[in-house]
């Protein structure tokens, strides 16, 4: 628990390597200082393994390689500064979740790639993120940048680690920028005050709603554009969704209002299933069409006009009302063994009523069967005697 005035940084190392053990979390504190952490050589590395609340005029941590903060997923972080909260020119790992508020520049801005394993909520005055590798978020994104993007970077984005997860992306230029894929599983809401909402050099999957509202085209992709859930994009001044590949509706509702093309796809407009409906244009239909010099798929109404609105739901296949059990199933009230079954039922235990005889049943019988033996012996013999 580090507090200082009228100093430069609160910690300065020459090391090509600071550690930190701080088992019970590291606090920096200073409304004069202009760095938390400092290293002053090149190639040098910063690990803080415990938690971090840093506070100062400046910069949160300065350092020329990586940076690695907390050991564990239930360590916090918490960065207020003046100036951009970690700042190095290697790579980024935050285990745990991240809170920054950066009055007047970066949230985190790094050399190679950013890894946040939990929730990260930025609040800065340029971008949010600003790296040159991949960014990865674990958990919730919740980032907002009043002059700039909200992630910038060349590589990979995913953000979220299953459909719960919730993003909300808000900025002054272009929400999510980047050269590759863009993955975002569950939700997203994303606003450009001034610039698209998601640009990028590869493919865009969204695995449940996505709601987009941006000056510029909301949706714009060298790939393939694949959305889970409901999606609402609204665009001041330019195309709702363009992609050079495919655009495909998994399930739910879509309303696309632009400026310009509701929706435009390369190589066409998908859906899983045969059932879908377009109710915004009147008679609206997807058509394959000639714009710009090159043939697209887009959402035109009854006249072929190229619709600039189009709404469009998509069914999912609903499991009948008539189930593997029904409510009349396989053995119903009249069944293949019916009450008076072909073989009726015989008890294993007869009670056998009583007649007054006392007397010997089975001597009786012996008689009979003897006295049968006899007669026919006797017919035999009479039909020899005859014979002869």
């Amino acid at each position: 628990d580090i507090t200082g005035t009228k100093c430069n940084a609160l910690i300065y190392s020459e090391e090509s390597e600071l550690i930190i053990n701080a088992p019970d979390g590291l606090t920096l504190n200073s409304n004069s200082a202009g760095y938390g952490v400092m290293m002053g050589i090149s190639g040098a590395k910063v690990t803080v393994n415990g938690s971090t609340d840093i506070t100062v005029k400046g910069t949160g941590i300065s350092a020329a390689s990586d940076v690695t903060l907390g050991t564990k997923d239930s360590d916090t972080h918490k960065f207020t500064t003046g100036e951009t909260a970690v700042s190095n020119g290697g790579k980024i790992t935050i285990n745990g979740s991240l809170t920054a508020v950066s009055a007047n520049g970066t949230g985190l801005s790094a050399g190679g790639n950013v890894i946040v394993t939990k929730d990260a909520t930025i609040s800065s005055k340029s971008s949010a993120i600003s790296n040159g590798g991949s960014v990865t978020i674990g958990g919730n994104a919740d980032l907002t940048s009043e002059k700039d993007c909200g992630i910038s970077a060349p590589g990979k984005i995913i953000l979220g680690s299953d459909d719960k997860a919730t993003h909300k992306i808000k900025a002054y230029d272009i929400a999510i920028t980047n050269g590759s894929d863009i993955i975002v599983n569950g939700s997203l809401t994303a606003e450009s005050v001034d610039g698209a909402g998601l640009s990028t050099g590869g493919n865009i999957e969204i695995t449940k709603d996505a709601t987009v509202t941006s000056k510029d085209t909301a949706i714009s992709n060298y790939g393939n554009v694949i959305i889970g859930g409901n999606a609402t994009v609204k665009v001041e001044d330019g195309d709702g969704i363009s992609a050079i590949g495919t655009v495909t509706m998994v399930s739910g509702t879509w309303d696309i209002d632009a400026s310009g093309t509701a929706i435009k796809a390369g190589e066409g407009i998908t859906y899983p299933t045969d059932t879908h409906t377009i109710t915004t244009p009147e008679g609206g239909k997807i058509d394959k069409v000639m714009q710009d010099r090159n043939e697209v798929y887009v959402v035109t109404d009854a006249n072929g006009t190229i619709a600039k609105h189009a709404i469009i739901k998509v069914q999912n296949a609903v499991t009948p009302d008539d189930p593997t059990n029904p409510d009349n199933p396989v053995n119903p009230d009249n069944p293949a063994n019916p009450d008076n079954p072909t073989t009726p039922t015989t008890p294993t235990d007869v009670v056998v009523p009583e007649t007054g005889d006392s007397s010997n049943a089975m001597l009786w019988t012996m008689l009979a069967v003897c006295s049968g033996v006899a007669l026919c012996g006797a017919v035999v013999l009479s039909k020899k005697r005859k014979h002869n």
